[in-house]
């Protein structure tokens, strides 16, 4: 049988998921973008396909984050709840699954965030 994860680690694979489904719009665009710009021969302004850029990078800047909070939350990282906490509470706004995840993750991280004595001696010893 297998042993049950830690809520921090629960959070952190939830975050995690939520990044891989960030991906897939941004896959999507990126394919659409590639087939705009193959069959738009004309010389014309390219500030359109710019601004979609820009876009994708600031999409792809936000997923990378995401994935490096997971990392966090899952190493249980002091920083990485506050963060996890506000993205929790930034996908509730993306029903039905944004809801759903954002609500486990809040739980996971206000709730269930279990601090390890052995690791907040260690930082008071060393301050």
């Amino acid at each position: 049988m297998k042993k049950k994860l830690p809520p921090h680690q629960q959070a952190g694979r939830l975050i995690r998921f939520m990044a891989y489904l960030t991906l897939i719009p941004i896959a999507i665009v990126i394919f659409q973008t590639i087939g705009i710009v193959s069959q738009n021969n004309s010389p014309g302004p390219a500030s359109g396909l710019a601004a979609l850029i820009v876009i994708i990078l600031l999409s792809v800047a936000f997923a990378s984050f995401v994935f490096f909070l997971s990392v966090a939350v899952m190493a249980h990282k002091k920083w990485a709840r506050i963060a996890g906490i506000l993205y929790g509470a930034f996908i509730l706004i993306g029903f039905p699954i944004g809801t759903i995840f954002g609500a486990f993750i809040l739980y996971f991280l206000i709730f269930k965030w279990d601090f390890d004595p052995a690791s907040q001696s260690a930082e008071t010893e060393g301050a």
